[in-house]
């Protein structure tokens, strides 16, 4: 366990900041039945709850959770 932990902060630890919050947006919308927590999503790159949710606003325009609560929608529409 501890290996597959060190191999997943090295793979994240190369990523650029915007790949991390993508790929944490990936692994989000793949689970929107989840109940999601900001401090989980930012555990999911490596950063603090307001670092991510400041970087995640810059890439995508709205705050995480707004994100979600949008996509949860469509998903029910």
């Amino acid at each position: 366990m501890l290996i597959d932990l060190s191999r997943l902060f090295r793979k994240s630890a190369l990523q650029t900041p915007e790949a991390r919050i993508e790929s944490a947006r990936d692994a989000i919308m793949r689970s929107l039945e989840k109940n999601w927590e900001l401090p989980e999503m930012a555990n999911l790159c490596g950063y603090s709850p307001s670092r991510f949710s400041a970087l995640y606003s810059k890439r995508f325009g709205c705050s995480p959770k707004a994100d979600l609560l949008d996509a949860r929608l469509e998903n029910a529409k």
